[in-house]
């Protein structure tokens, strides 16, 4: 006759449950932490908000232009700019915070200028003039760069001023 040697349960090897709760509540104070940490990350400097709205309205411009064409226009005024022309889906227009300003550079040019007054063309093929876009708020400032076909930013900058 065979016997099985009896196991005890002092000499089993494992994890109480109270060390596993500890364990598990170490992590969550752990991940806590490093979600507060992280939570300014997502948050959009002043200036891209404009600057992504600036790229939406001059690509519905040149679509806009292609299919239909006719000429758009993006108009700069103190407080916004706006899609002129624009009857479909979506605003054309966008609101500025207060203490945002635009400067443009045209192409040929060596010197920024207000873009308050400035109109953008886009021809009714589709095509709009070669211009550079510069937004500031606060200490922040984007420059964006416009391709002629697409409408779309070939290049972008964002500048912030650390405090």
């Amino acid at each position: 006759m065979h016997s099985t040697p009896m196991v005890s349960r002092s000499s089993v090897r494992g994890f109480t449950l109270i060390e596993v709760v500890l364990v598990v509540l170490m992590m969550a104070v752990l991940l806590a932490m490093a979600a507060f940490s992280f939570t300014g990350l997502g948050e959009d400097d002043p200036v891209k908000g404009p600057g992504d709205e600036l790229i939406r309205l001059s690509k519905q411009a040149v679509r806009a232009a292609a299919i239909q064409g006719r000429p758009f226009n993006i108009l700069f005024e103190k407080e916004a700019f706006t899609l002129s022309g624009w009857e479909g889906k979506g605003s054309g227009r966008v609101p500025l915070e207060e203490g945002t300003t635009l400067s443009i550079l045209r192409w040929g040019q060596k010197e920024w200028i207000p873009a308050e007054g400035q109109v953008w063309m886009f021809g009714g093929n589709g095509l709009c003039d070669p211009i550079k876009v510069r937004i500031e708020s606060g200490g922040s400032r984007l420059e964006m760069g416009f391709n002629p076909l697409t409408g779309s930013p070939t290049e972008q900058t964002l500048t912030t001023k650390s405090e």
